[in-house]
């Protein structure tokens, strides 16, 4: 039964914070951080055949963002939404079935 409660309480704080948000947005102060990472940058740098280790190195970022900036590569997909992935073998959540 508190169970309940807990619940009910929890989705009154998430339409809340949607609604301050939302107001914020609407005000705008509510505009997330400035961009820091040129991807121009990284592209240029990658055409002329520096390696990725490098443009991070000269950059200032990590070579995780540098890849996902190289030209070629897929866009990431966002994290929001998507179903985690479940691995299969030993050691895994996988359906012994």
């Amino acid at each position: 039964m508190l169970d309940v409660f807990a619940e009910f309480e929890t989705n009154l704080r998430k339409e809340r914070q949607a609604e301050g948000i939302q107001a914020a947005k609407a005000r705008g102060p509510y505009k997330g951080g400035k961009p820091r990472i040129d991807p121009e940058a990284v592209r240029k740098l990658a055409a002329e055949g520096v390696r990725p280790s490098h443009i991070a190195r000269q950059l200032g970022i990590s070579r995780g963002t540098v890849k996902r900036f190289m030209p070629g590569q897929p866009p990431r997909r966002s994290s929001a939404g998507e179903a985690p992935v479940i691995g299969v073998g030993k050691g895994t959540n996988a359906d012994p079935f």
